[in-house]
This record gives structure tokens, sequence and C-alpha cells, in this order.
């Protein structure tokens, strides 16, 4: 990060507040999605890293200018096995004069298979005892757009 003159932020957190709660038996299961605009959860993050890189005058630190559907494409691009594909972001990135990209993405959790990616509300009931929490799940990742590979 040291060599990074212009720096481009995105999160793709999204707006999806997640509840999910865990019964006794399966009929006790349940779970719900809250659209939350207006916690600006996305312009927040970008914020804060904004505020934190551009400390320094050496680098120039701005937000990713994007579609709204660019969260969904990154979504359909995911594969087990492969991951994610960056090519479109990295591209995007450079086409805004970008050499280094920081990408904050929803993640799964494979020990807390129930947890849905970013962030939400978890419930478990298992015969009169409960346990909640709040929770999030997403990875800061950096990348060059010059080779396309994650630094650090």
């Amino acid at each position: 990060m040291e060599s990074s003159k212009r720096v481009v932020v995105v999160s793709l957190l999204g707006d999806v507040f997640h509840g999910i709660q865990i019964g006794t038996t399966v009929f006790g299961n349940n779970s719900y999605d809250v659209a939350v605009p207006e916690w600006n959860i996305d312009g927040v993050v970008e914020k804060t890293i904004i505020a934190q890189l551009g400390r320094t005058s050496a680098r120039s630190v701005t937000v990713l200018q994007h579609d709204p559907g660019l969260r969904a494409r990154m979504e359909k691009t995911w594969t087990a096995i492969g991951g994610y594909d960056y090519k479109d972001l990295l591209a995007l990135a450079r086409q805004q004069g970008a050499d280094t990209l920081i990408l904050v993405r929803p993640s799964r959790y494979d020990n807390a298979p129930a947890h849905k990616p970013g962030y939400g509300f978890f419930e478990r009931n298992f015969m009169g005892l409960s346990r909640r929490c709040f929770y999030s799940l997403f990875i800061t990742s950096a990348f060059s757009t010059a080779s396309g590979k994650e630094m650090g």
C-alpha cells in the first residue's frame, strides 16, 4: 500500500439486515431480511476507509463510482471452488485511474453456515436456553489494478 498513489474504495455490503432464528427443532427455525437503506452501511464504510487512508497527502483516495447493480453482478460470479471473479471490478477501477482497489465484501463463514453473508442478528434457542448476537461477516481486500492480484 505504501506505493499506492490513486486508491479507490468500494463497499458491497448492501442494505439488507439478515435475521436468523434457530429453534430446538426445524419447526422453530425462522429467517427474515429487512431493507435498511437509511443506515447507509456502504457509505459509512467507504468514508471510514477514505478518512484513514487519506491522512497522507501522498495518496488520493476516493469512492469507486459504479452503478447500483454491481453488488448483484459480483454475487453471481461466486463459485465454491474459484470464489469471486474480480475482473470487471478491477477494469472499472482502472478506468477511473486507480492503481489500487480496496474492496469490502460480504463473506461466508463455514463454521456458522446459518449466518448469511453481510450483517444481521442471530438467535439460537435450545431447550429453553437462548443465545443472541448481532454479527457481521465481511472481508476487506486490497488489489493492484495493474496485476489484478490481491496485495499483502
